[in-house]
């Protein structure tokens, strides 16, 4: 059997991105002995020069409509069995299209090893008998019953084929998965949950494994939140230090909560090799704010977070989000002078600056949907948290001001971000 996996990205400059999910899949299928030839495919072309008997295409949701259209090409050139996963179809798997055989619900990589096996066992038969999957029969979408997540220290050890590095010289992990907060605009804790985290000892056996395997000193942690606790980082230092591969490796890169961060936690990442923290600014204007993160966090926090970091010499920056429903152009202003007046100072840079788009699986995709706003039918291209062109038909859900003025501040903030980095 041949299996190829492809992640599709809504821009082509992400296209060859590589995807650290894929590494925890394969490893479950090399885990389990599947008698199974798996290829990495980048493109349409490379998909069909393998000839796979089946394609797993990975998608959220911004580019589940080149998903769609892969599946249909791939299935017309090749006659494939066609899986989806991702985020898109776990929060929607009502929209799963007619070329699409089966559906990956949540986390994959139990599924995949049952569900191959099945496959080989029983082809499409008896299908109901998989947890954690959608599927066809005739005209209806079947659900199958969710399949409970696994405690990640459980999880094989992923494996990094053909990994293609967006860090430079540097090893990408992901340590958790959901997040210790229920944002209103994020989907991330519907479809993750419940939220997990590799033990210290679980996360040096890979950060071990892979130093062993490839001489890679640098690590980068991809969480939404890497260091949320004294006790997660002084586990990780000790560990560390235990197998002596403190400072041998640095973990280079990783997330915070602003409202967790102390000067014990930075203190320990400092040793630990960091040198650059992210973390959701989102807004500072605090009705916004509240209405996001439910009263969670204060621009205070933010301060905070940004001169801590900055003491121990390490950089900080801080991804934003824009045109959340109520926000007028008084509080974009308030967020957008917090960036100003922070730039530069104790190391702290503004990253991405997002559109707010209800994702799928986010209360507020729900408030939208019962509007009329969104739609399980809709052109799903159109939600776009980074729009590359401003002035294309991307979704626009504030009703507080125009989409047009709304435009023209983000274009004057773009120029206005590039100008204060330069600085």
């Amino acid at each position: 059997m041949k299996l190829a996996l492809i992640k599709v990205f809504l821009h082509e400059r992400q296209r060859k991105s590589h995807s650290v999910t894929f590494d925890y899949l394969i490893a479950s299928m090399r885990e389990a002995k599947l008698d199974i030839d798996i290829k990495i495919c980048y493109s349409l072309d490379e998909i069909v020069k393998f000839k796979p008997d089946i394609v797993g295409i990975s998608s959220a949701t911004e580019s589940y409509m080149i998903a769609k259209r892969l599946a249909k090409e791939t299935k017309d050139k090749l006659g494939s069995l066609i899986i989806m996963g991702g985020t898109h179809i776990t929060a929607l798997p009502l929209t799963m299209s007619k070329e699409v055989d089966i559906g990956i619900l949540g986390e994959g990589e139990v599924t995949i090893v049952e569900l191959l096996k099945h496959i080989e066992k029983y082809k499409m038969g008896c299908l109901e008998e998989v947890d954690g999957i959608s599927f066809w029969d005739g005209n209806r979408i079947i659900i199958n019953k969710s399949r409970k997540p696994l405690p990640m220290d459980e999880l094989p050890i992923p494996i990094y084929p053909q990994i293609k590095y967006d860090f430079g010289d540097a090893v990408a992990i992901l340590t958790t998965r959901g997040c210790v907060n229920n944002c209103d605009h994020c989907s991330e804790q519907a479809i993750w949950r419940p939220f997990r985290y590799l033990s210290p000892q679980r996360l040096v056996d890979i950060i071990e494994t892979h130093y062993k395997k490839s001489g890679k000193t640098n690590y980068v942690f991809l969480d939404d939140i890497s260091f949320f606790n004294l006790k997660k980082v002084v586990g990780l230092k000790e560990e560390l230090n235990k197998r002596n591969l403190l400072g041998k490796v640095k973990i280079v890169k990783g997330s915070v909560n602003s409202e967790l961060v102390t000067d014990d936690i930075v203190r320990v990442l400092k040793d630990l090799g960091l040198k650059l923290a992210g973390f959701g600014l989102e807004s500072a204007s605090p009705k916004i704010l509240n209405a996001m993160k439910k009263g969670r966090v204060t621009t205070k926090d933010f301060e905070n977070c940004i001169t801590l970091f900055g003491k121990h010499g390490i950089r900080s920056g801080a991804s934003s989000v824009w045109g959340y429903p109520g926000e007028t152009l008084e509080s974009m202003n308030k967020t957008s002078e917090f960036l100003k007046k922070w730039n530069g100072k104790h190391k702290f840079k503004s990253f991405m600056q997002y559109c707010c788009q209800p994702l799928p699986g986010s209360p507020l995709w729900q408030r939208m949907y019962e509007k009329g706003k969104v739609s399980l039918d809709m052109d799903f291209s159109r939600i776009q948290i980074h729009p590359g062109d401003l002035d294309s038909n991307w979704l626009y859900t504030n009703d507080s001001i125009s989409k047009v003025e709304f435009v023209k501040f983000m274009k004057q903030l773009r120029v206005n971000i590039k100008k204060w980095r330069k600085q």
